[in-house]
């Protein structure tokens, strides 16, 4: 979604003074309108003995989007999509087959990412209706950092997240970032391994640090949380596991769950030992999205159950598109050329010679 296509979601309609043409083009606007409503019946009736507990129909109308124009043999003819509801959140989506797909955003033929920070922000547009935004910041080759996706999701699933990764390589992205950094529990990293296979996978250590507390009584938070600092703070990846292992050795015995939390992606953890030691500050954590939606989710919080799913993901993208001008380069961003490059690192240091990384 970019300014071009929000300046012409409100723009009127030009003109036209030929009445024959205007009513050539209002008789195209109802015929298409009565094509779409029949394939949403068609596609309704396949969900009609869909229910949830309480009896009520899991998949529903649920207004249109926007208002758009396409292109016919008369030229620019206004429609409306009918939108549907999947209360199940099964990820039911209503796609009309005669409508071309609902352009959002312009073309990435000509963008490139080294690292990618991915995440699925929570946030209430109504009592009975939450917005799941599945949001992505990159990072340029010349170390700037910009927002490459957000959109509407169901509960973070593999299927929501294939679908922005398809859209981004259609739209031209077709070069992988090097390094993607996340939450272990999205379905994210299903559908970046399927759309994106050459890219490494970096955990979040806020994320997983919280997730190992969460399994501990609070008595015995602190202990392990200065373990797991010992963990992502070690020079080097070896240290690194000598650390792991010391802490899963420690307190497997009486809390096995929070153990099997931690170890579960060992080795995604220490994905960031292969890139620059001066650019681990960046990608051990998703902290430039969890900074940014701070401001984002007070202003949601404010506007809840004002809006529609559809304006309050306007809303967002507006304020991500104002805070991205205050996002600073990432430090030495001129190392960014190297991994561009495909050159080695090793504990955070350049690997100059083959055969010395293999003797290290």
């Amino acid at each position: 979604m970019t300014d071009s296509t929000l300046r012409a979601l409100s723009q009127p309609e030009p003109q036209v003074t030929d009445p024959l043409h205007e009513l050539l083009r209002q008789g195209a606007r109802d015929l298409i309108a009565k094509a779409v409503e029949a394939e949403l019946a068609t596609f309704l009736s396949q969900y009609a003995d869909h229910r949830l507990d309480d009896g009520r129909q899991a998949v529903v109308r649920n207004g249109y989007l926007p208002e758009r124009t396409v292109q016919t043999g008369i030229g620019d003819v206004s429609v409306q999509v009918p939108k549907v509801r999947d209360r199940s959140s099964g990820g039911a989506r209503f796609n009309s087959s005669l409508l071309p797909p609902y352009l959002k955003r312009r073309d990435l033929g000509d963008r490139g990412y080294v690292y990618w920070w991915a995440d699925g922000i929570y946030s209430n547009v109504r009592l009975d209706d939450r917005l799941c935004l599945l949001v992505i910041i990159g990072v340029t080759e010349q170390g700037r950092k910009e927002l490459v996706a957000v959109e509407d999701g169901f509960r973070e699933s593999a299927a929501s997240w294939e679908t922005v990764l398809t859209s981004l390589r259609a739209r031209g992205l077709t070069t992988p970032p090097k390094l993607a950094v996340g939450d272990g529990a999205m379905g994210f990293w299903a559908a970046l391994s399927k759309i994106y296979p050459a890219t490494d996978h970096q955990r979040c250590w806020v994320h997983k640090t919280a997730n190992v507390l969460n399994k501990l009584p609070k008595s015995v938070q602190p202990k392990v949380k200065a373990d797991l600092h010992d963990i992502w703070m070690a020079e080097t990846r070896d240290e690194a596991h000598k650390a792991f292992d010391r802490t899963t050795q420690r307190f497997e015995a009486k809390y096995p769950k929070a153990m099997a939390c931690l170890a579960k992606d060992r080795d995604e953890l220490l994905a960031f030992y292969d890139y620059p030691a001066e650019h681990w500050v960046h990608i051990r954590t998703t902290n430039p999205i969890e900074s940014t939606f701070a401001t984002v989710r007070l202003r949601t919080k404010r506007s809840r159950n004002c809006g529609s799913r559809a304006t309050t993901l306007a809303m967002v993208f507006k304020l991500l598109q104002s805070a991205q001008k205050r996002w600073r380069r990432i430090k030495h961003s001129q190392k960014l050329e190297l991994v561009v490059s495909n050159v080695k690192f090793q504990d955070g240091e350049q690997v100059t010679d083959q055969s010395d990384r293999n003797a290290a």
